[in-house]
């Protein structure tokens, strides 16, 4: 709720220098509290979580900053590999550290982690907000620059940009920056339910496998239940990439056919087909119905597979087929990941509630 309306205002670079140095910060600061202090370490942890859930948030915001909306599915997919690939795999490596060299090299090594990011942010990453370089050809002031600029976001325009020059530095009162005004929107509270629900189920089955593998299971060991892990997280890693993808066809494929019949009317009334589409235009394309073509069959696929999976565990049915309950349900919880209409950033910040 604080970090995302600040990158609205602030930019994309300077908010994510200060959660990745928060979360460095905070790891270091967990590893180093005593053991008698555990309400320190609670309270550490919630600084770590602030610093660590923000960077997801942003890094949507980056992604509508650079990506056309038929290529954000792809973009989105990579971007939301590491918050449902990471709780899947984490147990499995913090289980290693931990029984290897203690509990504390845990937040040692995500202080590492976090840092590495941290300079490379430093070192290559651009600013990207609208507001403040336009379409790319505004250059950043030098605080939100690259030390090393591999990736220039500045370049010279091939044609007079549509931008207007004002709409690249629009004052700060034009940019929302309560997200709490979203929650008037419909459209936003039926993706934040759906969203909800189904990211609920996920954590639910997430959370309580260890405990139902051990009694429905009680021949496995502790390290071969972390393994039943990895086929959610695997689920998660090829359903991220793959949905992104198809939705990203599925977008263009809808968007070509309603080009085509745009170009049939403005034949019919004798205009100019090849003219560019006008605002009034664009507001006649179905966005909606596009996006949400798979939402019957993801939502009738997520019932079905928390049903039979529950029905596995309580009759302690085999193995295998549990886990491959597990890989095919995480489907739908990337599916609902994507809704995102607009507003992405604050939107996706509200998500992180789930």
């Amino acid at each position: 709720m604080l970090w995302a309306p600040l990158a609205d205002l602030k930019g994309r670079r300077p908010i994510y220098l200060a959660c990745l140095g928060l979360l460095t910060i905070s790891s270091v600061a967990c590893a180093l509290v005593p053991t008698n202090k555990w309400w320190l370490l609670l309270i550490f942890r919630c600084f770590q979580a602030s610093g660590g859930a923000s960077t997801v948030a942003i890094g949507a915001g980056v992604v509508a900053d650079l990506a056309r909306p038929q290529e954000r599915g792809g973009f989105y997919g990579a971007l939301i590999v590491g918050s449902l690939v990471g709780p899947c795999i984490g147990p499995v490596f913090g289980g290693i550290i931990g029984g290897a060299l203690g509990w504390r090299w845990i937040f040692w090594f995500l202080a590492i982690c976090a840092a590495g990011c941290l300079l490379l942010i430093v070192l290559i990453l651009p600013e990207t907000l609208r507001r403040i370089v336009g379409d790319g050809t505004t250059k950043a002031p030098a605080w939100d620059r690259p030390l090393l600029p591999l990736f220039p976001l500045v370049r010279r325009p091939k044609k007079p940009s549509s931008l207007n020059p004002t709409d690249a530095h629009q004052t700060p009162a034009t940019t929302k920056v309560n997200p709490f005004l979203l929650f008037k929107e419909p459209d936003v509270i039926f993706i934040l339910v759906a969203n909800g629900l189904v990211y609920g189920l996920f954590v639910g089955i997430q959370a309580s496998s260890s405990l139902l593998f051990q009694r429905a299971y009680p021949a496995l060991s502790l390290s071969e239940i972390g393994l039943c892990f990895l086929p959610l997280g695997v689920g998660c890693l090829i359903s991220s990439l793959v949905t992104g993808k198809f939705l990203d066809w599925q977008y263009k494929r809808d968007r070509r056919s309603w080009e085509n019949h745009k170009k049939r009317e403005r034949e019919e009334a004798g205009e100019k087909v090849d003219a560019a589409w006008s605002k009034e235009d664009e507001l006649t394309f179905p966005i909606e119905r596009s996006r949400l073509k798979l939402g019957t069959f993801y939502t009738i696929c997520v019932c079905a597979v928390t049903t039979g999976y529950g029905w596995v565990l309580d009759k302690y049915g085999p193995l295998a087929v549990a886990l491959v309950l597990q890989f095919i349900g995480v489907s739908p919880v990337v599916f609902f990941s994507w809704l995102v209409p607009k507003h992405e950033l604050q939107l996706v910040t509200l998500s992180l509630g789930r």
